[in-house]
């Protein structure tokens, strides 16, 4: 079983030039389109993909407990869109929310578990096997990014940083840690992105973020601390987006 498994990671590897091939015939997909692989490409091999890259990236094998395979597993499940995302053990379970493929994904964890490395990994991959990739990118930003991103633009290009951040797949790394921004007046920045991508329902949206440092651990309280971003968007949260819990102590010394 080994061999196969071994030689199914590498056909993939080989296929890679073929998949940009059959990119330049998705490419004009409608941009709001979910990520497309090939067919035969199921979880269990793109679980070995992500531990090739993984250590490529980072130059350090990743960490494999129940928690952490649980939890890329069910990343997994979700950008291949397998009807097993929605029996994930990491999916916690609010009353008015019901879970889909359908939805973005708020995803909170404890500082220094590995979201950002595991989810940096999956976009590279993504990039490298998705076949619609040019026309459908996915894009992960730091929050703290775009706030400076935003402070340093002309006041009267300002806008526009909203308007790009407001459009298209993209996953938010470190929200509800920014600061507001200053320029010229405060503006708490992803309030407004976040409204404008929960009102579009056009555009995916994959937030990271940890728990509420006042409690530790606590799902409910981090979910609740969304309503720094107004009323609006907190009674949003339940119909945009599927809510992940990553457990797991930290990675970091």
């Amino acid at each position: 079983m080994e061999t196969n498994n071994n030689d199914s990671v590498s056909n993939y590897l080989e296929n890679l030039a073929k998949n940009y091939l059959l990119r330049s015939n998705l490419n004009r997909i409608d941009p709001k389109r979910f990520p497309m692989f090939e067919k035969t490409l199921i979880a269990p091999d793109f679980w070995k993909l992500f531990l090739i890259e993984y250590e490529v990236l980072n130059q350090k094998r990743f960490i494999i407990t129940i928690e952490s395979k649980r939890f890329v597993f069910t990343l997994l499940y979700y950008f291949l869109r397998e009807p097993n995302f929605t029996n994930s053990p990491c999916i916690y379970k609010v009353d008015k929310c019901n879970n889909s493929l359908d939805k973005g994904l708020l995803i909170v964890g404890g500082f220094g578990v590995g979201k950002t490395t595991i989810f940096r990994t999956i976009v590279s991959l993504i990039k490298k096997l998705s076949l619609n990739f040019d026309g459908c990118p996915v894009r992960m930003h730091n929050t703290a990014d775009i706030v400076e991103e935003f402070e340093s633009s002309l006041n009267n290009f300002k806008s526009e940083t909203i308007t790009k951040y407001s459009k298209s797949f993209r996953i938010f790394d470190d929200v509800k840690n920014e600061r507001v921004a200053s320029n010229f007046g405060k503006v708490d920045l992803f309030k407004e992105i976040l409204y404008q991508r929960c009102e579009s329902k056009n555009f995916r949206t994959l937030i990271l973020c940890n728990y509420d440092s006042d409690y530790p651990n606590d799902m409910s309280s981090a979910i609740e601390s969304f309503d720094r971003y107004g009323d609006r968007n907190y009674d949003r949260l339940f119909e945009a987006f599927n809510f992940i819990e990553f457990k797991g102590m930290s990675n970091r010394m």
